[in-house]
């Protein structure tokens, strides 16, 4: 399917849109429209901006997905099921507060909300409060990088952080449908080169994390556990709005998706370098060499997991992509060799290169099948 929308899913967009209307309107004659509520997202900004983000939804309660390792494959299923079911609510107004800071904004007509307040905020985590119209409050957390932080870190996660297996879609939707969070395993290491990374290994957050991803907002209370269950350092996810749209079929390019968020992120924090961390799987590699040419030095470093022995790939590949920019890249066969490229640039120190040895080598207890 062509990446812009045909005459036939823009009607889809339309149709859609007009069903959840009706489907509302007739629910609320006969009063069985229930309060919105907002799910927050990680916000993010700066000492004198923060973005408060979040989606207003008709309120309702989603199965938990389940702690045992033993847990049934179908109950997992049910409650992934059960966020891709929801009522999404454009056009209410949320007010968003944090600290003595305050403002408002309106909901699109996918339920996405972003509060932008000014004022002055203190460097790190921060906790405010976001309410629609009508509905209950929900806490919200703030991350504003420190005045001094050397850099920003912006990760793909699926076969970057996750074993996912992106180049086997039967396999891969099978097992972020079914696959009880305990189950699913992450890159050796990964979470030691990230906290290295971040500073957070040794100390306080010295650098911040972004996760940045095509997989769907849905997702997002599943994805953030399985990362915090694994130890990766906190940081916002930025995901993708999946459905019929006018602009799209299905969901945004990951070209233009992630190109658009790198971009933000680069204009708001224009002193800080980025780095940029993804595989070979999909679309890393040209999205990547996109933002360096378009955004210079301020890309420090590209680093991709190459994937492609994995793959079994032959000839060329995405990763040639990397060889027509001119900024330091790698594609690395190991998170060794990854973090021992990044010391070279002195974005690491060889401390940190020993503990990502050690980190990466194999842990049968992280081995768990599909």
């Amino acid at each position: 399917m062509s990446e812009q929308p045909s005459r036939m899913v823009r009607g889809l967009a339309r149709a859609g849109d007009a069903l959840s209307s009706g489907s509302r309107s007739l629910r609320d004659r006969v009063g069985l429209v229930r309060p919105p509520k907002v799910t927050t997202y990680r916000g993010y900004g700066t000492t004198s901006e923060v973005r408060m983000r979040g989606r207003v939804l008709e309120a309702f309660t989603a199965p938990a997905w389940p702690d045992s390792l033993e847990a049934s494959r179908l109950d997992t299923l049910a409650a992934t099921a059960s966020r891709f079911l929801t009522a999404e609510l454009g056009g209410v107004a949320v007010t968003g507060d944090i600290g003595d800071h305050g403002s408002h904004a309106e909901s699109d007509p996918e339920g996405f909300v972003e509060v932008r307040v000014t004022g002055e905020f203190r460097p790190g985590w921060q906790v405010g409060r976001m309410q629609p119209n009508g509905g209950a409050e929900a806490e919200v957390r703030v991350l504003v990088p420190p005045t001094d932080a050397p850099y920003l870190v912006i990760s793909d996660i699926d076969d970057t952080v996750l074993v996912t297996d992106v180049d086997q879609p039967i396999r891969m939707i099978a097992r972020t449908l079914m696959s009880p969070p305990g189950r699913r395993r992450v890159i050796p290491g990964i979470a030691e080169l990230y906290a290295r990374l971040t500073g957070e290994a040794t100390g306080p957050l010295r650098a911040p994390m972004f996760y940045l991803s095509s997989s769907p907002w849905n997702l997002h209370g599943l994805i953030d556990r399985i990362l915090s269950q694994n130890d990766l350092p906190e940081g916002p996810l930025l995901l993708s709005d999946w459905g019929f749209t006018p602009e799209w079929a299905i969901r945004a390019p990951a070209m233009t998706h992630k190109l658009r968020h790198i971009e933000d992120l680069a204009a708001t924090y224009p002193d800080l370098p980025i780095i940029l961390i993804g595989d070979s799987g999909e679309h890393d590699p040209e999205v990547y060499a996109a933002a360096a040419e378009r955004l210079g030095d301020r890309i420090a470093a590209i680093l991709i997991r190459d994937m492609d022995d994995l793959l079994d790939r032959a000839g060329p590949t995405a990763l040639a992509r990397l060889d027509e920019v001119a900024v330091p890249s790698i594609a690395a066969k190991n998170l060794v060799e990854a973090a021992t490229f990044l010391a070279d640039l002195g974005l690491l120190t060889w401390p940190d290169v020993t503990a990502v040895r050690q980190a990466s080598e194999p842990d049968d207890s992280r081995r768990v099948a599909p």
